[in-house]
């Protein structure tokens, strides 16, 4: 069933899945992703069963539970290899024979799960699982030439997301400024309508990665721009991650700590739950 495209129905709740849960909409988007479980099982739809294990996967690592995301996303990662979509897994490698849904699906999985990985300090694996994502993805698309959004550039851009944050947790800035500006570029090329959430992210990477740099003012003031920026979108798990990189770089004020403190506090209320810290 790997090769069937699914439901353009079911790609819509998903979607919108993944919207609530960029608003900060932990519990209400966790309800949808299961009822899309329930429903991708009864249609047998491989790839909406993944996209929805791996999407509660995301939404777990964002408040730091890197382990029981793992398991969510190594789910994602089964409904597609028992589906027969990818016939030969290996060290860096995959043959690819699903559609290309059921690829941006396993992308997602294999990506998250190198986020995991990394999460939880193990540097080898996440790299070795960065490996593999870069493998199933579409060749990179000719000088000029435009790939699709959602089941292509969307995984060769959280792809360099998590090469970056690789790079910058195993002392490697260089690279990681490399990955990000990559990441920009990417993202300059897209004139695509809703794509702020990406946008932002990509900022807030970058400004990280020249964090990691030793670049601080760069790093701070791309923070606070990401802040504002998510803030104005209504994407509060972004504005928590902006507020707390700006904090790592020095903008440790009264109004700041209290600004982070709201967003937690209302996170928490919308079903987000922190790792105690």
């Amino acid at each position: 069933m790997g090769h069937v495209s699914p439901a353009r129905s079911a790609i819509s709740a998903w979607l919108a899945a993944v919207e609530r849960g960029g608003r900060g909409e932990v519990a209400a988007a966790l309800t949808a992703l299961e009822e899309l479980v329930v429903d991708a099982r009864r249609r047998n739809d491989p790839t909406i069963l993944s996209f929805a294990r791996t999407t509660a996967g995301s939404l777990l690592r964002q408040a730091g539970r890197h382990e029981v995301a793992l398991g969510w996303d190594g789910a994602g990662l089964a409904a597609l290899t028992g589906s027969g979509s990818i016939t030969r897994w290996g060290p860096g490698t995959a043959r690819w024979t699903g559609g290309e849904w059921a690829r941006a699906a396993a992308v997602d999985a294999v990506v998250n799960l190198a986020a995991d990985n990394l999460g939880l300090g193990r540097f080898s694996a996440s790299a070795r699982l960065l490996r593999r994502a870069g493998a199933i993805l579409a060749p990179e698309p000719a000088a000029g030439a435009r790939e699709p959004w959602q089941t292509s550039a969307r995984g060769r851009l959280r792809l360099l997301w998590v090469s970056a944050e690789l790079a910058m947790y195993s002392g490697d800035p260089d690279t990681a400024l490399d990955r990000a500006a990559r990441a920009v570029d990417l993202m300059d090329r897209r004139d695509d309508a809703g794509l702020d959430r990406h946008r932002i992210k990509t900022a807030l990477i970058s400004a990280a990665a020249h964090a990691a740099a030793g670049r601080i003012e760069v790093a701070r003031s791309g923070a606070d721009g990401c802040r504002r920026r998510a803030a104005e979108a209504g994407l509060l798990p972004l504005q928590w991650a902006a507020v707390m990189l700006g904090r790592g770089v020095g903008d440790d004020s009264a109004a700041t700590a209290t600004e982070q403190a709201r967003i937690e506090a209302a996170l928490s209320a919308r079903g987000m739950v922190f790792v105690p810290r």
